[in-house]
């Protein structure tokens, strides 16, 4: 059962996609038809038990950027400039926490706080696409570069299948077969430079089980979503 409680980020997923599909069918614009929709989630008892309605709000607002991504390419540079600034100040005035659910009490009672929330995390994928643009600007050209860089953002085609295939390897193998002695082995060492090199590894195994499996139908529709 706890391999079922693990994938709790793809069922909130779909839950996400199949409500944002059916809002789409009515004819309203989104603009309107998705803030509905997210109060609606937000009334609805328990919907917020596993931060549906946080993960709505933000594929909301990601179909909305997408929407709207030719027109805010025009302003990359200043809505760069401004997340970093706010991204860092977030991390070192400790806005990170996240709340334990978003629900309609936390917005009549700590709206702020939300807020912040919804920021610091914008502003931080923000930094983050920014930050790969401007290393495929300035090094973008170079062929060997340049394909290195290609080969990375295949790789970051398949997230959400790696997501999955990762969750059942870390659950059912690593943590059963793996065992660090800290009390020999640091923290530092565990966190600098173990596990970003397990996390590498894992990513490129299960890059590889994806598009071994996606040509299975099944698998692909209910592990994937899909994946092309």
């Amino acid at each position: 059962m706890e391999i079922i409680g693990c994938v709790w980020f793809l069922k909130n997923l779909f839950v996400c996609y199949f409500i944002a599909r059916f809002v789409k069918c009515v004819k309203i614009p989104v603009e309107i038809t998705f803030p509905l929709s997210w109060v609606i989630l937000l009334i609805i008892p328990f919907g917020g038990t596993l931060m549906i309605n946080f993960l709505y709000f933000y594929f909301c607002i990601g179909y909305l950027i997408h929407k709207y991504l030719d027109y805010l390419q025009t302003y990359k540079i200043p809505l760069f400039g401004i997340s970093l600034v706010f991204f860092i100040i977030a991390v070192c005035q400790n806005w990170t926490n996240l709340s334990e659910k978003v629900d309609m009490n936390l917005l009549m009672y700590s709206s702020f706080r939300f807020m912040v929330q919804v920021f610091v995390g914008l502003s931080g994928s923000i930094v983050v696409i920014g930050i790969c643009e401007l290393i495929y600007k300035l090094f973008g050209k170079r062929q060997r570069v340049g394909k290195i860089l290609s080969y990375f953002s295949t790789i970051g085609r398949y997230t959400l299948g790696i997501y999955v295939v990762q969750t059942f390897i870390i659950e059912r193998l690593i943590t059963a077969y793996i065992k660090l002695n800290e009390i020999v082995i640091s923290s530092a060492f565990t966190d600098i430079i173990f596990i970003p090199l397990i996390g590498s590894a894992l990513c490129l195994v299960c890059y590889y089980v994806v598009r071994i499996t996606q040509s299975i139908k099944v698998i692909n529709i209910l592990f994937y979503g899909g994946q092309k």
